[in-house]
């Protein structure tokens, strides 16, 4: 704030009893238009000594953070989906499967949805909670019959249900990759483009 008789308006305003910077905004508005943001940005960045003020009095400003960020599954043996064989983008050819874990919002009751890409054929497997070792079981138990032509790769999301990849390809002899993070449309069976 450049103008000193904004800043000594506001100084008085905040120190005469303990107010929001937005109401000494509004308060100034008639002859001293100034947004309560300004006076948020000028109290923290060079008087904050006004701080003890403020009706918030000594209350950290929480830094913001991307909270969703942390919850990607961090995967050691990760394969990106661009790995992946172009071949198996289109859907001429039968074998490449995706997967996707389905919650309930009443209870913890799950279930793990394998999709065939190029006959859309769909198998659903019910797991008790959304846990790696259930989608391994998950995993084991719905795709281990199908022969080699049938099952060439699978596409996963980043969830961390999904971070056994490596116990699934040792178990089933195939190769594993995920989309890239925050892209839940890549594996676009799921959800097609445009959808």
């Amino acid at each position: 704030m450049a103008d000193g008789r904004v800043r000594k308006r506001v100084e008085e305003k905040l120190t005469e009893e303990a107010r929001y910077p937005k109401r000494v905004a509004g308060r100034l508005a008639l002859d001293l238009p100034v947004s309560h943001e300004t006076l948020y940005q000028w109290i923290y960045a060079e008087r904050r000594d006004l701080i003890q003020h403020l009706v918030c009095g000594l209350m950290k400003q929480r830094k913001r953070s991307n909270s969703h960020k942390s919850r990607v599954g961090k995967t050691p043996e990760r394969r990106d989906i661009t790995e992946r064989p172009a071949a198996f983008f289109g859907r001429e050819e039968a074998g490449p499967w995706e997967a996707d874990t389905v919650v309930s919002r009443r209870s913890k009751a799950a279930a793990v949805v394998f999709v065939e890409r190029k006959y859309r054929y769909y198998i659903a497997v019910t797991i008790k909670d959304k846990t790696a070792e259930e989608t391994l079981r998950a995993a084991v138990l719905a795709l281990s019959a199908f022969p080699q032509t049938l099952l060439k790769t699978i596409t996963f999301d980043n969830g961390l249900e999904n971070a056994p990849c490596g116990s699934i390809d040792a178990a089933l002899g195939r190769a594993s990759y995920f989309c890239k993070p925050y892209n839940r449309w890549e594996p676009d069976t799921k959800y097609p483009r445009g959808a």
